[in-house]
């Protein structure tokens, strides 16, 4: 299952993400440079044509005399007959190596490259050297003292390395960005997280009550979305858990205690933990039931199931079931604040004893498959997710963002 393709959302993606852009575009261009990086070169180049008499006396035809030079001279300059005749010194022969040869047409492109930090002229005599030996064989290898290598261009080029090592970085940065973009896009598709109210449609067909943002400023708006819902539902006991740990749960349960109090009702929180100030064992409150003691119902009120406690036990025992309907006839709303979906197994216990369940999730954290399978599982066991809500603050700090 992947998200549709929007387009807008995908801009916004690679907005918040054109660092990495940039930053594979800068080091691979700057692995580029390094490994292409040459020091300035000089080509020395000559253009030759071979000149020669056509023998009529012997049925000779020019194309098949020039035929015969033609790739007689070719394979001479192509071959290293010549640069390691005895006619160059050890040293000479190794610089001949670095001759290429280009044929075009009747011409023959001659080109020696060499160091640009070194002098020509020893280079260009050699050249020529080389020339005239390759002339005084084609002469011997065909007897043909007419035979003539002509120079019809002579010229030393710089080659502009600089220029070309910049187009090098430039192209390996553009490769470098390219592969980041599509990596992206990649990403883009095949990641699940849940990362707005829309994934949270798309993957569990539940609605986001609210998006709790980062800032303490919008809170009291956020939180006041859930209680509107809450309100509007006409269910008063309410669990919220959440898949992971350190999704802010706990929080978003005392911003939603106290919103529903700024409403004028009485709340009672059921808190599995260490006890709180102004809160109450849940074993104590049962022997106060069983006493038939049990007179304190202020507005606001924590109950706690501390560490100690055998909480399995203790929700599937009449006895709680029965201190639960007190608390609905004393109470407007009660509010569950339970440990993890994924890790304790008593939660979803606790959800069949909801009315209804507000799931509280990281934004950009939980992947929204296994989210749609808790939700079922959930409802498998007598539960009713409600909704969700994303706890911005809880976002979790990835290199990439969505």
């Amino acid at each position: 299952m992947e998200r549709d393709l929007d387009f807008k959302k995908m801009l916004k993606m690679y907005i918040k993400n054109m660092w990495l852009v940039v930053a594979v575009a800068i080091l691979l261009g700057g692995v580029v440079g390094i490994l292409m990086n040459e020091s300035k070169e000089n080509v020395l180049t000559k253009k030759v044509y071979l000149v020669y008499d056509l023998e009529k006396s012997e049925n000779e035809n020019l194309e098949t005399k020039r035929v015969i030079y033609f790739d007689a001279y070719q394979g001479l300059l192509k071959g290293n007959a010549l640069s390691l005749s005895n006619a160059f010194t050890p040293e000479e022969q190794e610089r001949l190596n670095n001759i290429e040869v280009e044929v075009s047409s009747s011409c023959y492109t001659i080109n020696l490259t060499v160091p640009a930090d070194r002098e020509v002229v020893a280079d260009k005599e050699m050249l020529e050297k080389f020339i005239n030996e390759s002339e005084t064989w084609m002469r011997e290898k065909f007897d043909d003292d007419s035979l003539n290598v002509e120079v019809l261009t002579d010229r030393v080029n710089v080659s502009n390395s600089r220029n070309s090592l910049i187009i090098k970085v430039m192209l390996g940065a553009f490769v470098g960005a390219i592969l980041v973009i599509v990596f992206l896009f990649v990403w883009f598709v095949l990641d699940r997280k849940v990362r707005n109210e829309d994934d949270v449609e798309f993957y569990t067909n539940l609605q986001c009550f609210s998006v709790i943002h980062r800032s303490r400023d919008k809170q009291k708006n956020d939180v006041d979305k859930i209680r509107e819902r809450i309100l509007q539902s006409g269910e008063s006991v309410w669990g919220i858990t959440s898949i992971g740990s350190r999704i802010g749960k706990t929080y978003v349960s005392q911003l939603l205690m106290d919103s529903l109090e700024r409403a004028g009702k009485k709340i009672l929180m059921f808190s599995i933990g260490d006890a709180i100030n102004n809160s109450y064992e849940v074993e104590e409150e049962l022997k106060r039931m069983e006493s038939k003691s049990y007179r304190n119902f202020e507005n606001k009120k924590t109950v706690v199931f501390g560490k100690s406690s055998d909480i399995e036990r203790i929700v599937y025992c009449p006895e709680f079931i029965n201190l639960l309907e007190v608390y609905k006839e004393n109470y407007d709303y009660i509010v569950f604040d339970m440990k993890e979906l994924g890790e304790h197994s008593i939660t979803k216990r606790l959800c069949a004893l909801c009315d209804e369940v507000i799931l509280v999730m990281g934004m950009d954290k939980e992947d929204g498959i296994k989210v749609a399978h808790v939700i079922k599982e959930v409802s498998e066991t007598g539960g009713n997710v409600a909704g969700i809500v994303l706890n911005e603050w809880s976002e979790k700090r990835r290199i990439l963002r969505m």
